[in-house]
This record gives structure tokens, C-alpha cells and sequence, in this order.
């Protein structure tokens, strides 16, 4: 794993830049502006710190996933419910 903040507070930025990592990752995705910038202030205003530390861990999977190329989202999505 990247970093794990499981037990630090993680806030919005934390979040963006895991989003913003991984939309440079998949193809087609190649622009200049990113999706995800400035979405901080949004998870920071619309999550709890226990949500926002969850999307990041689940997001640090992905990324670890897409650095080998082998994602397999049945079983992302399996951990998520």
C-alpha cells in the first residue's frame, strides 16, 4: 500500500489525489485537467472522517491493483458491500 492512514486522519485532499492518481492510470484518461480537481472541499463537506478514511483505504486497493495491471473489481466491489 501506499500509505497507510488507516489510523491518521485523512481528509478530502487525501482523497482527490488517490482519484486523481488513478484517473491517469486508465486509458484514455490523458487530459490535462483532472476530473477530481478541487473535489476536496465536497468530500470534506459531505463526509464524516470514518467515510472519508473508508473511500481512501478502498481507493489505496485500487491503486495497488492497478499497478499490476490485475484488477479484479468483482472483488472490489464484494469489500465494499
Amino acid at each position: 500500500m501506499i500509505e497507510n492512514k488507516s489510523n491518521r486522519a485523512v481528509g478530502g485532499i487525501d482523497v482527490e489525489y488517490q482519484l486523481e492518481w488513478i484517473a491517469r492510470k486508465l486509458p484514455g484518461r490523458r487530459r490535462r485537467i483532472s476530473l477530481y480537481h478541487g473535489i476536496a472541499d465536497y468530500i470534506d463537506g459531505n463526509f464524516s472522517s470514518d467515510q472519508q478514511r473508508i473511500i481512501y483505504n478502498l481507493l489505496n486497493r485500487i491503486r495497488d491493483r492497478l499497478r499490476t495491471r490485475a484488477i479484479d473489481w468483482n472483488a472490489v466491489w464484494k469489500r465494499c458491500l
